[in-house]
This record gives structure tokens, C-alpha cells and sequence, in this order.
């Protein structure tokens, strides 16, 4: 059931803006992002005060490439202890789309993330692979604007270094956003207010179980449109 519902996402929206700027051959958008994600993972959660970074996408008739770039700090809580580790992650998004019916997109893309914390060694770790899915966004007159979006990861890599011991594993992802937010035209700026959900399922090597980790919160933008 849940591969259904993940294919079923797929067919919906995907993982970039559709927005990027005027009439023309050429276009773009240039901004910053904010996000505020719960992490919420089988042996461990954690917390932040939120995920800064750039967006660009730049348009050549309908094709668009885009990028995303967070990075943040999060506090990782294990049930059973006392502690609190503060771990460091870094999140990069990258879409390759071509637009369709003027607000419609297909999009292939790339997602990075990089976390790690000192615990009683250093602990480093990654997730990266392809990104695939489709998209939309929509502005009512005067400057309404709706967007939705979703991209499913089918191959990813999970890889964990414990101490300069390193260990791969497989995963699959998908990762959905949906929002609302108003293009003020005459000054060429776009601002969103959205959420964003991200869920992986990781392979534990030699086991028949599932390692299942989320992502979820608000997610602000705020960009020129060129």
C-alpha cells in the first residue's frame, strides 16, 4: 500500500519552482529559503531552529535548472538518555525541468544531505541519489499564488561513518510540498509560505527491517523574479 501511495505522489508534483520570472526566452528567480523541520527517526529525534539558504532557478524557454541549499543546526535527543547532541546538516536540491501548459513541470534531480555530531566519536553521515516526480504552480490575478510538489528518490545512498568506520545502506525517499503565497509583479518579488514532508526507508543490512526517518515543517521563500 504505501509503494502505491508513493507512485501515486509522483504522478502529482515535484521538487522545484515552476515560477521564474517573466515572458521571454529567458527567466529566473534568485532568493532565500527557511525551513523548520521535526526529524523524527526510529532510535533518535531531533529539533532546530531552522534550515537557511539560497534558491536560484534559471529558465531558457521551457527548461529550467534550480537549486536549493540549507544548512542548520539540529538538537538529537535519544530515548533513554539525558544527553543532547547537537549534530550540523546540510541539505542541496538540484532539478532539471521542462515546463508544460505554462504551469506544469517534469522534473529529474539530485538530493544531497550531509548531518554529523560527536557523540563519544565523531559520527558523520549522508544521504544522496536521484530525484525524480512533476510539479505545479499557479498565480490568480492580481498575484494569488498556489504551489504543490512532489518527488520520489528511488535509489538512494545511506551511508554512516562511525569513527572512520564507514557502512552503506540502501533507501528510498519522497519528499512533498504544498503552499500558498503572493507575486508582487510590479517590484518582481515572490514570497511562499508552505510545508514540506520527507520520509526515508532505510535497509538495514543483512535484516529484514526497515529504518524509517521523517522530515516535516514550515517552509518560507522569498525571491526576485528576473
Amino acid at each position: 500500500m504505501r509503494h502505491l501511495f508513493r507512485i501515486a505522489v509522483v504522478m502529482m508534483f515535484s521538487l522545484t519552482f515552476t515560477h521564474t520570472g517573466f515572458c521571454g526566452d529567458w527567466g529566473g528567480m534568485i532568493g532565500g529559503t527557511y525551513w523548520r523541520p521535526d526529524w523524527d527517526r526510529e532510535r533518535s529525534d531531533g529539533s532546530t531552529d531552522g534550515l537557511f539558504g539560497p534558491s536560484v532557478s534559471i529558465r531558457f524557454k521551457d527548461l529550467i535548472l534550480s537549486a536549493q541549499y540549507y544548512t542548520g543546526e539540529f538538537d538529537i535527543d535519544f530515548p533513554g538518555s539525558s544527553r543532547t547532541y547537537s549534530a550540523d546538516r546540510t541539505d542541496l536540491d538540484i532539478a532539471l525541468s521542462c515546463r508544460f501548459l505554462g504551469f506544469l513541470n517534469a522534473t529529474v534531480g539530485y538530493k544531497n544531505i550531509d548531518f554529523d555530531w560527536v557523540a563519544s566519536y565523531q559520527i558523520d553521515a549522508s544521504i544522496s541519489g536521484l530525484a525524480i516526480g512533476a510539479g505545479g504552480s499557479y498565480t490568480f490575478a492580481p498575484g494569488l499564488l498556489l504551489y504543490s510538489s512532489a518527488s520520489y528518490m528511488p535509489a538512494l545512498d545511506y551511508r554512516w561513518d562511525y569513527g572512520g568506520v564507514g557502512e552503506t545502506f540502501d533507501a528510498t525517499g519522497y519528499t512533498l510540498d504544498a503552499g500558498t503565497g503572493w507575486v508582487f509583479s510590479k517590484i518582481h518579488l515572490m514570497t511562499r509560505i508552505g510545508y514540506r514532508y520527507q520520509s526515508f526507508d532505510v535497509e538495514q543490512n543483512g535484516s529484514s527491517d526497515i529504518l524509517d526517518e521523517t522530515n516535516q515543517g514550515f517552509k518560507v521563500d522569498v525571491a526576485y523574479l528576473f
